[in-house]
């Protein structure tokens, strides 16, 4: 579109039916009048970054395996019925954006093959909406945590960065779930414990690396 895509009601039925769905905005956004009800049984890919990177907000009805989703330094807001999935777990990130929010209700995110996702500003995680399953993100650069949650003694979670891992929300639990495992390259967290910038958790059970510089700074 050279303009917007948007639905004419969100109404959990989808908009957008397809094998593969490709769907590209070049101003004002996918889903900003009202978001857009999208089933893609093969792969789902949005991109506003071609035009003016506004946000991108869509309804997968049923599993979500993501191609790219792209809103450059817009934001992004994915929300699957089912699972959100990457196609390939390559390296290379399948959903980037300035403010990222990922909600599963079924079966996790990046079970079938680990979500490859780059956040500028704050990424988002949710499963406890839903089923409590699993969640395995791959940061593509530095990693800023706002919430990542399997839910209080739900599933497990792993975040694998390519850069630091901070924290955007202090004096909130910022990965929640039964066992999580954190590597960075560049340090999780930051400053001091129960400062401004500590990673706060609300786990059993917690594994941490870091390579290279940076510190370790969990609450």
């Amino acid at each position: 579109s050279t303009g917007d895509i948007d639905s004419t009601t969100d109404d959990g039925t989808a908009d957008v039916e397809g094998a593969t769905v490709n769907l590209v905005a070049a101003a004002n956004g996918i889903g900003q009048g009202s978001v857009l009800d999208v089933t893609a049984t093969t792969q789902l890919n949005a991109d506003t970054d071609a035009g003016d990177d506004a946000n991108i907000d869509i309804d997968s009805i049923g599993d979500a395996t993501v191609g790219l989703v792209d809103a450059g330094a817009g934001d992004v807001t994915l929300d699957s019925t089912g699972d959100i999935d990457s196609t390939t777990d390559d390296g290379t990130a399948d959903v980037e954006g300035a403010t990222v929010n990922l909600v599963a209700a079924a079966n996790g995110i990046g079970q079938g093959s680990v979500l490859d996702v780059t956040a500028t500003t704050q990424l988002n995680a949710d499963t406890d909406a839903g089923d409590d399953a699993n969640i395995a993100i791959d940061g593509i650069g530095a990693t800023p945590v706002g919430v990542i949650t399997a839910g209080a003694a739900g599933g497990d979670i792993e975040l694998d960065s390519t850069g630091a891992i901070s924290d955007t929300n202090n004096g909130v639990a910022s990965i929640i779930g039964t066992d999580a495992i954190l590597r960075s390259d560049g340090g999780v967290g930051s400053g001091t414990a129960d400062g401004a910038t500590d990673l706060e958790t609300s786990v059993s059970n917690l594994d941490v690396s870091n390579q290279n510089s940076g510190a370790i700074v969990i609450t």
